[in-house]
């Protein structure tokens, strides 16, 4: 009998365009993304919602890998940071994002 697939191993090898960040600032004025604080924070990206920069970290397969990055930049002092799902660049909702893992099972 085969093993189950894991919904790691899932999103490791589909190309949905279906990738986890770390929402862990906003601010109403742009900030450079080579700015020192940023230094060591991984893959710091940004995206305009409602007229408001908000920048994420990390661009990753799977929540739990996203978490890992939400703990590096919560020691960095973004302590309310969390896990964003984003569809082709376009963030969507967690649940839309566990419903379309959930179908891929």
């Amino acid at each position: 009998m085969a093993q189950p697939r894991t919904i790691e191993s899932i999103t490791k090898t589909s190309n949905s365009g279906l990738k986890f960040r770390v929402q862990f600032l906003i601010s109403v004025n742009e900030i450079s993304l080579n700015k020192a604080e940023f230094k060591d924070i991984p893959n710091v990206k940004k995206y305009v919602q409602n007229g408001v920069n908000k920048y994420t970290a990390g661009d990753e397969n799977t929540p739990a890998a996203a978490d890992k990055i939400r703990q590096i930049v919560a020691a960095k002092g973004y302590k309310d940071a969390f896990v964003l799902p984003f569809l082709n660049d376009n963030r969507i909702t967690m649940q839309e994002a566990l419903k379309m893992i959930k179908n891929k099972l």
